[in-house]
């Protein structure tokens, strides 16, 4: 009888090996894919040349739809979006909101992108761990992966006049990463990239995805 329970025993940490191994292995690999559905983005005028984050929140008909900060496209004549091979489609923007910074720039399907997984922001906690992506400075870094915590939630910060409910977290973020996605560890957008602060490392914040769905929900 002990010798029975013994080899259920072993049968038991075995098959608990097996799945902790492709629950690791399942979670590296979304971290791996997911700049599959990553925008490097370019919006030109006259006289400037802006560039940031997007990321695919929903296909549709045909249509990738990319969602990014408002202030990466606001005033802009031209904005191109780049894949991860540098392949070039010309975006058109089909909601923007100023107070919230938020846009949707939609796209023919051609670059072949991913839709990410929207997570939800109300569930999450202080010192959860979180995952940034984006394409700081320009195209050479796309896909750049940081890796943090959540420092704060609910954190009133006032930009150009209007007051922002952020995540804070301590992921090192730069210019160039504004409207990427902020991911936990199912690979679940729960906010967007937003602002770091200047002159300070380790306080950036981002915007709760719960807040931007309820407002680009119909679109």
């Amino acid at each position: 009888m002990k010798k029975i329970i013994n080899i259920c025993v072993i049968i038991i940490s075995f098959l608990l090996g097996i799945i902790v191994t492709v629950f690791y292995l399942n979670e590296k690999v979304n971290m791996e894919v997911l700049k599959e559905s990553l925008v490097y983005i370019e919006s030109f005028n006259d006289e400037y040349i802006s560039n940031g984050t997007g990321f695919v929140y929903k296909k549709e008909n045909g249509y990738d739809y990319i969602l990014t900060n408002n202030h990466i496209i606001e005033d802009y004549n031209e904005i191109y979006l780049y894949n991860k091979n540098k392949d070039k489609v010309k975006g058109k923007v089909v909601f923007s909101d100023e107070n919230k910074d938020i846009a949707v720039i939609k796209v023919q399907d051609k670059l072949n992108l991913k839709k990410l997984k929207i997570g939800n922001s109300d569930k999450l906690k202080v010192a959860d761990e979180i995952y940034t992506l984006g394409s700081p400075i320009d195209f050479s870094y796309f896909g750049t992966l940081s890796k943090g915590i959540i420092s704060s939630l609910n954190r009133k910060i006032v930009v150009s006049g209007n007051t922002y409910n952020t995540i804070q977290i301590d992921a090192n973020i730069n210019e160039g990463n504004s409207g990427g996605p902020l991911i936990n560890k199912k690979g679940e957008v729960i906010g967007i990239i937003f602002i770091k602060e200047e002159d300070v490392t380790g306080i950036s914040f981002a915007i709760p995805i719960n807040e931007v769905m309820k407002i680009i929900e119909k679109i």
